[in-house]
C-alpha cells in the first residue's frame, strides 16, 4: 500500500493553477482591511481586483461583520428542504424581487455564481418540457463567454482550457460570436459588427429547439467588452420572436459594479432569468441567487411542478444576513454612485498613459476597466505576457487580473482616489519599465525606457 509523502508541506490544490513549486508561486494574504492587503512576508497590496471582483464594500466593513455574527447567534444554520425555511433567506429574496427590473418576480438561492448559471439552464429546459416543447433543449452563448466552471456552466464557458478533457460536455449547447470589437472589420461600424454577431442567435433560433440563451451584460473576462444598447435590443427582440429565455449572467456586474444595480439597467432590457453572486454579499460568505419571471413561476405553479435542485447550504441563514448588510451599506453609503465618480476618475488617470506604446484601448464602465495591450508591432499581446506585466505591477503593490489580452480592474466601490492614483503610478511605472515584442517582455534600462 502506498504511503503518504512526509515532506508535502502544500497539500492544497488550487484552481488552474499546476501544482509544481505551487509554494513560490502562491501570494499568502494573512490580513485586510477596505483595498488593501497584507502577505505573510509582510508585503502590502492595494487589491485592484475586489479578491475575485467580489468585494464592493471592502475588507472587514463592521456592518457586515455584525451582521454575521448576529445571525450567527440566533441561528447559525437552515436549511431550505425539507419544507423548512429561515427569516434572513425570505427577506433577502423579497430584497431581490424588490430591486430588480421586471418581470423578475422569484428567487432561488445557491452558493454561488457557477451554481446559478447550472440552476438557470436546468430552469429553461424546464420550463419549456412543461410546455410541451420537450425539443426546446438548445442553450447558446458566446465565444468569449465566462460563466463558471462546474459541468453545466464550463459547457457554456467559451473561455476555459481543458474542455475537451473533462468532454463529453453538455449536450446541445451551442456558440455564436461575441461582439468584441477586437474582431470588427476596418470597414464596419461596430453597431452594425454587433447587430451581425446577434444575428447568428436568430439562425440557430429559426429552428425552433433553443431553449435559451445565456451572456454576460459586460463580458468580464474577456476584458471588459461593452457591447452597445443596439445589441441587446436586437438579441431581445429574437428571444421574444423565437420563444428564448434571456438569461443574464450578472454574478461580475451587479450590485453597483458598472454604475448601476445591475447592468441590464444601462441596456433597458428585461432578462427572464437573471443569475447573481460574488457583490450580492460583498464576498463575505458563498452566496448566489438566480432570479426568475412570473412567467416562468406560473407554469411551474400550473403544472404544481417543484424545482429538482438543491444543496446543504443554499439560502444559509448568515450568508443571507451579508446579503442583507451588504445591500445597506451600499445604499447608506452611495456606492452605486461612488462607483460612477470613482470609475470616471480611474478612466481619467488610466488615459494619461495613452503615450505608452503598448495601449490599445482603454474600457470602463463604472468601476470595471481593463487596459488592452498590443506588441510594439501592433499585434496582440499573449497571454503570457499578460501574465507578466500582472506580476510586474503585484511586484510595485498592485493586484490586478489577466483578462484576454488586457488588465482588469474592478476594486471594492470604497476604494479612494489616493488609492486609484497609486494604482495607476504603479501601472504607469510597469509600463515605463518594459518592451513588449515577438511574444515576450523585456525589462529596459532606465536611460532607455520608454516615455
Amino acid at each position: 500500500m502506498p504511503t503518504k509523502k512526509k515532506n508535502l508541506s502544500y497539500p492544497l490544490w488550487h484552481p488552474y493553477l499546476p501544482m509544481n513549486n505551487i509554494e513560490e508561486e502562491v501570494t499568502m494574504l494573512v490580513e485586510g482591511k477596505g483595498c488593501r492587503v497584507r502577505d505573510q512576508h509582510g508585503n502590502q497590496y492595494i487589491d485592484a481586483g475586489g479578491g475575485l471582483w467580489s468585494i464592493q464594500c471592502g475588507l472587514g466593513h463592521p456592518y457586515i461583520i455584525d451582521a454575521i455574527t448576529k445571525q450567527l447567534h440566533h441561528l447559525s444554520y437552515g436549511t431550505l428542504f425539507d419544507s423548512r425555511g429561515n427569516e434572513p433567506a425570505l427577506l433577502l429574496a423579497r430584497a431581490l424581487v424588490a430591486m430588480s427590473p421586471n418581470p423578475l418576480e422569484w428567487v432561488y438561492l445557491t452558493g454561488s455564481g457557477s451554481e446559478a448559471v447550472e440552476l438557470a439552464i436546468k430552469i429553461a429546459r424546464l420550463h419549456w418540457a412543461l410546455k410541451g416543447r420537450d425539443d426546446k433543449k438548445g442553450i447558446a452563448y458566446l465565444d468569449r463567454s465566462y460563466h463558471g466552471t462546474f459541468f453545466g456552466s464550463m459547457g457554456v464557458t467559451a473561455l476555459i482550457e481543458q474542455k475537451k478533457e473533462f468532454g463529453p460536455l453538455l449536450p446541445a449547447i451551442f456558440s455564436i460570436t461575441a461582439p468584441d470589437p477586437d474582431r470588427c472589420p476596418p470597414d464596419t461600424s461596430y453597431v452594425d459588427f454587433s447587430i451581425n454577431c446577434a444575428r447568428e442567435l436568430e439562425k440557430l433560433a429559426v429552428e425552433g429547439n433553443i431553449a435559451a440563451f445565456i451572456a454576460e451584460p459586460i463580458l468580464g473576462a474577456a476584458g471588459v467588452i461593452i457591447p452597445p444598447k443596439e445589441y441587446f435590443q436586437t438579441i431581445k427582440e429574437i428571444c421574444v420572436k423565437y420563444d428564448v429565455l434571456l438569461i443574464l449572467d450578472e454574478v461580475a456586474t451587479g450590485f453597483g459594479r458598472t454604475g448601476k444595480w445591475f447592468a441590464t439597467e444601462h441596456f433597458g432590457i428585461e432578462p427572464d432569468i437573471l443569475l447573481l453572486a460574488k457583490g450580492i454579499n460583498s464576498g463575505y460568505l458563498p452566496l448566489g441567487a438566480v432570479l426568475f419571471s412570473e412567467q416562468i413561476g406560473n407554469t411551474m405553479l400550473e403544472e404544481k411542478c417543484g424545482l429538482g435542485h438543491g444543496s446543504s447550504h443554499n439560502g444559509n441563514p448568515p450568508c443571507c444576513a451579508a446579503a442583507l448588510a451588504t445591500i445597506d451599506v451600499i445604499r447608506n453609503e452611495n456606492l452605486i454612485e461612488k462607483s460612477v465618480e470613482s470609475g470616471a476618475y480611474f478612466r481619467s488617470r488610466l488615459e494619461e498613459l495613452r503615450v505608452y506604446p503598448w495601449i490599445k484601448e482603454i474600457r470602463s464602465i463604472g468601476l470595471m476597466l481593463s487596459v488592452v495591450f498590443v506588441q510594439e508591432d501592433g499585434r496582440n499581446v499573449t497571454q503570457e505576457q499578460v501574465d507578466l506585466l500582472c506580476k510586474a505591477l503585484k511586484n510595485r503593490g498592485v493586484l490586478a487580473y489577466p483578462g484576454g489580452a488586457s488588465l482588469v480592474f474592478c476594486p471594492a466601490l470604497i476604494i479612494s482616489t489616493q488609492e486609484i492614483d497609486e494604482v495607476v503610478d504603479a501601472l504607469q511605472a510597469v509600463l515605463k519599465s518594459v518592451r513588449l515584442h515577438d511574444g515576450e517582455m523585456d525589462f529596459v534600462a532606465k536611460a532607455e525606457a520608454l516615455t
